[in-house]
């Protein structure tokens, strides 16, 4: 956007509006009876064990991947009923 088109926006909105203070981010609900959805928040906690498995693998996160992906191109062979020389799998 050209900055006289942003100016010109501003512009438009009233004092009052452009006073305003955004909310936190971690404020709670005006309710506890209310669910937050307009701040793309999940209410419920993380399962355990997703949360075991996320915790794993970033205990991994300091080896090298493998250079050949074969443990990526198996899991693809399997999941397609292909053999693995039909899958190809690629870094980046």
């Amino acid at each position: 956007m050209s900055d006289a088109k942003l100016q010109s926006v501003l512009s438009s909105l009233s004092q009052v509006t452009r006073q305003l203070d955004p909310l936190p981010s971690n404020r709670a609900a005006p309710d506890a009876s209310w669910v937050k959805l307009n701040t793309n928040e999940n209410p419920f906690p993380l399962p355990n064990i997703i949360m075991q498995s996320a915790i794993s693998a970033l205990e991994r996160q300091y080896l090298y991947p493998e250079d050949d992906n074969i443990s990526l191109r198996e899991a693809a062979a399997n999941a397609y009923s292909v053999s693995v020389d039909q899958v190809i799998a690629g870094n980046g």
